[in-house]
């Protein structure tokens, strides 16, 4: 996930500590649907469209009670019986005897607040499998949309273990059970942990105990190895970490800021810092954030929300712990998410590649990453473009183009890019080519598909293929076979005099024997005039040979 400009005003306003700014700018305590007097909440993170805000609630008797003992929920069994049971996991947990397990800091519920007309006023508080008598908590979103990173890892039959796992909403109250997410080495000494990924799902940030920190928790970082699975977590190194606590970390979308929380001056408060080089080793000095961010009390957990400008965090400045944000950047409402998706042709299912992503009048590509689920985001301007490709060995891929309309309100953008197996017999997926109607004159908006269709021949020099032209079922059978030859024709006539040879290429019209649906109407008949492009014949896959 891509963001531009995220830290103008972070940088003028705080990380340079402006002594004027607490005049300008507000901390703001979230409404008392959110926040309580009795209890603590914490951990706050908003989903990356604004729309959901998930915190968590400490020590409520108000919390979910579902508890599989054994494959069987416990959580109907007698009050005393109940509590001795959740006494005992608790104290396992603890380290010490937790007799009134409803008022201990283990009981921990996530709650989560809808954003409604720019505020988050209804509240909802979800049961299982998202919540459950065992301490719950979400610490990160990830870039599906819909999945979110949550402490510790459940068993099916009951049972939790040490750790983190992903889990899925599937519809407004319903949730998937949680899938463990895979940490090489995973181990802490303490239970304070907590974990950030950054937006493109490429990297952890954990605070957690290990044995090869400087003290307390240290923040770690860990690079993504495959689906859900990570590596060892490396030490982030002695600029950032200390003897001290260092905890609740936030990853910039850029993935040059950390913010984070320390109790190295006594209380806890927020930090930042930026990275300097690839080691993740090199820090600048960590810089406390001026007020009204931190006060004399605890400060922590910041989350910062690009697209509202908003950071989030706790402190305890009005007694027990409560959620605030203030805002640091201008709101970048204007935005969309394209959600990307990477799929293989062959059997229409997601797959890995190295996603290219760029400016469509720049020669070279901005940024590029690996997608090991074949899901991507990329946030956009409307009326602004981005060109897209993917890059899989022993797969072809077409450059793809988006254009947002400046109209564009949708907060989403859907994007499907296609590798295509180099086999004989497979196809090559590429933008439509459009043509006169009821003629084989190829339209100048379709310049763009053939010039990559003529780049891939161009590097695959083995590959011979056919140009098969389909159209609606609109006219006598014999025409429409003969314009679609036609059409063919044009295309390889196009591809041949820019110096691809003529015997690489063969030419079919189908007319409307093919079509892809009923031509019930005029869209569904533009969808069966087309050109599709196939592999006839695979001799040599040494590219620029």
């Amino acid at each position: 996930m891509l963001w531009s400009k995220l830290y103008s005003l972070v940088f003028l306003c705080f990380l340079f500590g402006k002594a004027g700014i607490t005049q300008d700018v507000q901390v703001e305590r979230l409404t008392g649907m959110i926040n309580s007097d009795a209890y603590d909440e914490i951990s706050p993170v908003v989903s990356w469209d604004g729309s959901k805000l998930f915190f968590t609630r400490v020590a409520c008797p108000i919390y979910n009670r579902y508890l599989l003992v054994n494959g069987r929920d416990i959580s109907a069994a007698p009050p005393e019986k109940f509590n001795a049971h959740i006494s005992k996991i608790y104290t396992e947990i603890a380290g010490y005897q937790v007799s009134n397990p409803a008022l201990s800091e283990f009981n921990q519920d996530v709650w989560v607040a809808y954003n409604e007309n720019g505020k988050f006023s209804r509240v909802d508080h979800p049961g299982a499998p998202l919540n459950n008598a065992l301490p719950n908590s979400v610490c990160t979103p990830t870039p599906d949309h819909d999945a979110y990173v949550v402490i510790n890892q459940f068993k099916e039959n009951g049972g939790m273990d040490k750790g983190f796992s992903i889990v899925r909403q599937i519809s407004d109250v319903a949730w998937s059970f949680p899938e463990p997410l895979h940490i090489e080495g995973y181990e802490t000494r303490s239970e304070g942990v907590n974990l950030n990924m950054s937006a493109d799902g490429e990297i952890l940030i954990l605070s957690v105990d290990r044995i090869e920190g400087y003290g307390a928790n240290d923040l770690f970082v860990s690079f993504k190895t495959g689906k859900n699975e990570y590596s060892k977590p490396v030490n982030l190194g002695p600029m950032i970490n200390t003897s001290f606590k260092e905890i609740t970390p936030f990853l910039s979308v850029d993935k040059r800021i950390i913010f984070f929380a320390s109790n190295r001056l006594g209380n806890n408060d927020i930090f930042w810092a930026e990275r300097l080089d690839d080691s993740w080793q090199k820090w600048t000095m960590p810089k406390r954030f001026i007020e009204p961010i931190n006060s004399p009390y605890d400060d922590s957990q910041p989350f910062f929300h690009p697209l509202s400008g908003y950071m989030y965090f706790t402190s305890k400045r009005a007694g027990t712990s409560d959620i605030y944000r203030i805002q640091i950047q201008e709101p970048q409402t204007d935005e969309v998410i394209v959600r990307g998706k990477i799929i293989n042709s062959a059997n229409n299912k997601k797959t890995s590649g190295l996603v290219y992503l760029g400016k469509p009048n720049k020669k070279k590509y901005d940024t590029s990453f690996d997608s090991y689920v074949g899901e991507f985001s990329y946030h956009i301007k409307p009326g602004e473009s981005i060109k897209a490709q993917v890059i899989k060995d022993g797969f072809l891929s077409q450059v793809s183009t988006v254009k947002i309309p400046k109209d564009y309100k949708e907060p989403f953008y859907d994007l499907v890019l296609f590798v295509d197996p180099i086999m004989q017999g497979g196809k090559i997926s590429m933008d439509p080519i459009f043509f006169e109607k009821s003629k084989p004159d190829i339209l100048s908006s379709s310049t763009g598909a053939l010039e990559s269709l003529l780049t891939t021949l161009r590097l695959h020099k083995g590959l011979n293929i056919i140009i098969e032209g389909h159209t609606d079922n609109q006219g006598p059978a014999n025409l429409l076979e003969k314009l679609s030859r036609e059409r063919a024709e044009e295309v390889k006539l196009y591809l041949t005099e820019r110096g691809i040879s003529s015997h690489r290429i063969d030419v079919k019209g189908f007319g409307g024997s093919r079509p892809l649906n009923d031509n019930s109407s005029e869209a569904l008949r533009a969808q069966n005039r087309r050109v599709e492009i196939r592999i006839t014949q695979v001799v040599d896959l040494v590219e620029g040979k």
